[in-house]
């Protein structure tokens, strides 16, 4: 054998081995890539279920807030409701926590161009214009004593009163 079939032994070998080489190097980049979109298919489809999941956890929070606002105004009533006719009677204290047990908050504003004040009270519950709807006996709800009577409407948090300046002055 001569140096010149060595050669092109050596150049067969190298073109095959580079044949080769590119095969897996072309395998390789194909796994990457597919591994790469199923890392961002998974990756979608989670973060989708974590955007129900956390609209699921917001909606039982919201219910679960509004059983416990129900909740808390029919304690309030049940601590103040028959007051509510003689509050005069009751102590400077007694009045406090009556008052407490509904607002939340008072802002006051002053409106210079009408010469009055603006006190926009928050309750702690949808008290303001609530009420119930009373239903026909034979849309009743259950039986006997138990048998629900009335549908209840939610009301809002807020309402606003103005107070207008009696005196002379400014």
């Amino acid at each position: 054998m001569s140096n010149f079939d060595d050669v092109k032994e050596v150049r067969i070998t190298l073109k095959i081995a580079s044949k080769a080489l590119y095969f897996m190097a072309y395998s390789t980049y194909q796994e990457w890539l597919f591994e790469k979109v199923c890392y961002r298919t998974m990756t979608l489809r989670i973060n989708t279920e974590l955007r129900d999941i956390e609209a699921q956890l917001s909606t039982t929070r919201s219910d679960l807030d509004s059983a416990t606002n129900g909740k808390k105004w029919l304690n309030w009533l049940k601590t103040f409701g028959q007051e509510i006719t003689d509050l005069d009677s009751r102590s400077d204290e007694q009045k406090k926590a009556y008052i407490e047990g509904l607002v939340k908050q008072i802002d006051v504003r002053w409106n210079a161009e009408e010469r009055e004040h603006e006190l926009t009270l928050t309750f702690f519950l949808p008290i303001v214009n609530d009420g119930i709807t009373w239903r026909e006996k034979e849309d009743y709800e259950g039986h006997g004593r138990r048998a629900r009577r009335y549908d209840t409407y939610e009301g809002s948090t807020k309402t606003t009163l103005s107070a207008k300046k009696k005196d002379g002055r400014g």
